[in-house]
């Protein structure tokens, strides 16, 4: 008894192109006809009921149907029995995959069974292949691929490693993160995870409030983890107080004013004015 075949190639744009012009009776006579051959394994009865068992239509429009489909050469009557070219070949090779398949089978399991026949004799422990009593499964079916991705260990899932994830949720300018997780790949061979994430919190620290977040690629590719600002005691030099206040003011550049810089203590609750007058006047 010829195996069931459970698979078989189907291209819907020959099919379609094939049955232009037909009318729909015809297209679903022709369409139930074919798939009974490929169920049956071959050529089906011209009265088999149940291709008319399909159809609410009556029998007698049914097997209208099947005429003007062998008078246009669709399908082929051979004795009592219906037959389709395209269906035949596909059937054969349907037949001759289920076939290599379980001869390629039957050889796998000889190999099998010759390794721990080989086991036994020298004492080596055998490799438990299955049930020895089991017969191969054999199929013409395509073999399914197992879609669901493999997390590999120490990773989040989303293809991220869990020290990334963690140094990620420490930083406080979250873009780039892909960039970002291919310069902490080149930065973890140089500073530990404790290092990286210490000089994260650094960086949130001691950063100037008018200064901009780097970028977390950014921050990586310089090692600016490894950078310790310097603190100030609270006490400023001249200069720097004059430019604290002139940038309080609207300043954003110090010019110079009579080829120095004018000194904070010229500029008071009344004398700012003025010093502010005379950087524009040197301006």
């Amino acid at each position: 008894m010829t195996e069931k075949i459970r698979f078989i190639n189907f291209s819907p744009d020959e099919f379609i192109s094939g049955v232009i012009g037909m009318r729909a009776i015809d297209v679903g006579v022709y369409w139930a006809a074919c798939s009974l051959m490929y169920s049956s394994g071959g050529p089906i009865n011209e009265n088999d009921e149940r291709l008319l068992r399909l159809f609410s239509d009556h029998k007698n429009a049914i097997k209208a149907s099947i005429n003007r489909l062998i008078e246009n050469g669709k399908l082929q009557r051979l004795d009592s029995n219906l037959a389709q070219t395209r269906v035949t070949k596909e059937l054969e090779k349907a037949q001759t995959r289920a076939r290599k398949g379980a001869e390629s089978a039957k050889t796998r399991w000889g190999k099998a069974t010759t390794i721990e026949q080989k086991q036994r004799v020298t004492g080596n422990a055998p490799i438990k292949i299955g049930n020895a009593n089991q017969e191969p499964r054999t199929t013409n079916q395509e073999p399914r691929t197992n879609t669901t991705p493999i997390v590999p260990k120490g990773t989040s899932g989303r293809g991220y490693t869990v020290d990334f994830e963690s140094w990620w949720s420490e930083y406080p300018n979250k873009v780039g993160k892909p960039v970002a997780a291919k310069k902490f790949k080149i930065a973890i061979q140089k500073a530990s995870v404790g290092e990286l994430v210490d000089g994260v919190r650094r960086y949130v620290r001691d950063k100037p409030a008018d200064r901009a977040w780097l970028n977390p690629a950014t921050f990586l590719h310089q090692e600016r983890y490894n950078d310790e600002p310097a603190t100030t005691d609270g006490n400023f030099t001249d200069s720097e107080l004059d430019r604290i206040v002139l940038k309080a003011a609207g300043v954003e550049q110090l010019a110079t004013f009579g080829g120095s810089t004018p000194r904070s203590d010229s500029i008071g609750a009344e004398g700012s004015g003025n010093c502010l007058e005379g950087e524009f006047k040197a301006r």
